[in-house]
């Protein structure tokens, strides 16, 4: 995003920028668990961590912005510890390995593709959050989910299947205009779906989770 400058931080494998608020880029090659002890970064610069496999655990405890796709495709990092967050951007924790969410109430939106494909159980959307274009998807551990009022789901927020357009390996279905399609089936273990108040639900938000067994619709 334009001309940035990284100021190297004396034997640490990070790099800042010169107010030192910002994490800029952690070294591709950093493995294991990692600490930011700087009490100045509040955030985590777009694809700062980016695809690093081998980082297991990340801990900034005054962090509150997680810039795009900030910790995307870290495979192995399985323990994300941040401060109260105020943003967090498209793909920021796209396909990680965590188990659990961030704490919400501080923010009005989760960016696009934020969670998706990670390993959370449960998820509470508190009232009047945007939730961004397939900030859920491929969450196939989900068990929980719980929209509070006046919220605003994007299109595939928890999607949980694909159309894979007749592929031979897929399993045939139905689509809304009653055309047959190919979809694959992720396994879907989302069993309890709660919607509050005046919640407006994109297309396909919760596609292919057929085996939810508890559906709570609040008004309008």
């Amino acid at each position: 995003e334009g001309n940035q400058t990284f100021y190297p931080v004396q034997n640490k494998p990070y790099m800042l920028n010169k107010t030192g608020d910002t994490l800029m880029l952690v070294a591709p090659a950093y493995a294991g668990a990692l600490e930011i002890t700087e009490p100045t970064v509040t955030t985590i610069n777009t694809a700062a961590l980016s695809g690093n496999k081998k980082i297991t655990s990340f801990t900034a405890n005054k962090v509150t912005k997680v810039m795009n796709h900030a910790f995307s495709e870290c495979g192995n990092l399985a323990s994300i510890t941040l401060g109260e967050l105020t943003e967090i951007g498209d793909y920021a924790f796209f396909k990680t390995a965590i188990t659990d969410v961030h704490s919400f109430t501080a923010l009005d939106r989760i960016g696009a593709f934020a969670y998706a494909g990670t390993k959370i159980t449960e998820v509470t959307i508190p009232n009047g959050m945007v939730v961004g274009t397939g900030a859920f998807e491929e969450c196939t551990e989900l068990t929980t989910v719980s929209v509070g009022n006046n919220v605003e789901l994007g299109n595939y927020a928890f999607r949980l299947a694909w159309d894979l357009n007749f592929k031979a390996t897929a399993l045939p279905g139905v689509d809304h205009e009653g055309r047959v399609v190919y979809y694959y089936d992720l396994t879907s273990k989302l069993l309890n779906i709660t919607i509050g108040n005046d919640v407006t639900i994109g297309k396909g938000a919760f596609y292919g989770a057929s085996k939810a067994t508890s559906i709570t619709l609040g008004a309008n």
